[in-house]
C-alpha cells in the first residue's frame, strides 16, 4: 500500500452498492425459486434440445457442433412457432372479441391434453398388463410370438449390417483418395480413428456387401460434408448394435422358454430341478435347492 502510494500508482476499485436480502419475500432463495418455477420448464426444454443436437452433430470441433446444434434447434422452434402463430391467427379471425380469453383458452387446451393423455395411458395399462400376462401364460402362443419377433428383428439386423458396411466402405474410400496435404485431412483422420476404435471394440465384425453409390464420393468437398460422413457412420454403427442387442435378447428369451418347457415336461425325471442349457452347473452345496426354486418359479408359477 505504502509502496504504491510512494510510487504514484494508486489502484481504485469501485464497488457498486446493490441492495439485496438473503431472507424474506425479496430474498435470493425466494427469487431463485421463483425463476425455477416460472422459467425452469423452458430452460430444461432448451437445454435438452441443445444437448441432443450437440450429441447428434458430426462436426469435429466443439464450436462447430454447438453451431450445428443451435441451427437445428432454431429451425425446429421456428417451425413449431410458425404453426402456433397460424393457429392463433385463425382463432383470432374466427372470433374477434376475446376480452382476454386467449390465456384461458390455452390453459383449457393444456389441461385437456394432460387429462386425455393420462386417461389413455391409464386405460392402456389396465388392459395391456392383464392381456400380456394372459398371453405369456400360453407357452405355445409365446413361442410363436418370439419366432415372429426374431424373424422380424433378423431382417432389421441384416439391413442395419448392410448400411453399416456401406458407411465403412464409403469412409475408407474417401480416406484412400484424400491426400496427406489435403486441408480436410485432419477431419478425415478423426473419422479414421473412429473406424479403428470400432474395429477394436468388435474385431469379429466384417463389412460385407458394402457398395458405393453415385454421390458417395462427394464427402470431401468441405468440412460440412465431412461432418455428414462422420454422423452417418456413427448412426449406422449405433443402429447395427442396437438391433443386434435386441435380436440377441429375443433369441435368449426363446431359448429360456424352450428350457422352461423341457423342464416342465421332465419335472418328475429331474426331481423337480431346473436344468438349464444356457448356464453351467451350480455348486453342489446349494445348487440343488436353487435348482428346485428356479424350477418352481419358471415352470410352475408361469404355467
Amino acid at each position: 500500500m505504502h509502496a504504491s502510494l510512494s510510487s504514484g500508482q494508486v489502484n481504485i476499485c469501485l464497488i457498486p452498492e446493490v441492495p439485496f436480502h438473503l431472507y424474506g419475500p425479496h430474498g435470493v432463495p425466494r427469487h431463485l425459486g421463483y425463476l425455477l418455477e416460472t422459467k425452469g420448464s423452458a430452460v430444461i426444454c432448451l437445454a435438452e434440445g441443445a444437448g441432443q443436437g450437440y450429441e447428434d452433430a458430426g462436426d469435429s470441433t466443439v464450436t462447430e457442433r454447438l453451431k450445428t446444434s443451435v441451427h437445428v434447434n432454431l429451425v425446429f422452434y421456428l417451425v413449431v412457432g410458425s404453426i402456433g402463430l397460424v393457429g392463433l391467427i385463425l382463432l383470432i379471425t374466427m372470433r374477434r372479441d376475446w376480452n382476454g380469453g386467449v390465456l384461458g383458452f390455452t390453459m383449457a387446451c393444456s389441461n385437456t391434453f394432460g387429462l386425455v393423455t393420462g386417461a389413455f395411458l391409464l386405460g392402456f395399462g389396465l388392459s395391456e398388463i392383464p392381456r400380456s400376462l394372459w398371453k405369456n401364460a400360453d407357452w405355445t402362443f409365446q413361442q410363436k410370438v418370439l419366432s415372429h419377433k426374431i424373424a422380424k428383428m433378423a431382417l432389421k439386423l441384416d439391413e442395419a449390417h448392410q448400411n453399416f458396411s456401406n458407411a465403412i466402405v464409403v469412409a475408407q474410400a474417401t480416406s484412400n483418395q484424400m491426400s496427406k496435404r489435403d486441408p480436410l485431412r485432419p477431419y478425415m483422420d478423426v473419422i479414421d480413428m473412429m473406424l479403428a476404435q470400432m474395429f477394436k471394440e468388435d474385431p469379429s465384425f466384417k463389412p460385407q456387401g458394402g457398395r458405393l453409390g453415385e454421390n458417395d464420393m462427394d464427402y470431401n468437398a468441405d468440412d460440412k460434408s465431412m461432418a455428414t460422413l462422420r454422423r452417418q457412420l456413427r448412426v449406422a454403427h449405433e443402429e447395427y448394435y442396437r438391433y443386434k442387442s435386441e435380436y440377441m435378447t429375443f433369441v435368449l428369451e426363446a431359448l429360456e422358454l424352450e428350457d422352461t418347457i423341457k423342464n416342465y415336461e421332465r419335472r418328475v425325471a429331474t426331481g423337480w430341478k431346473y436344468v438349464s442349457t444356457l448356464r453351467g452347473s451350480r455348486p453342489v452345496s446349494v445348487g440343488s435347492s436353487l435348482d428346485m426354486i428356479d424350477h418352481f418359479h419358471r415352470a410352475v408359477l408361469t404355467d
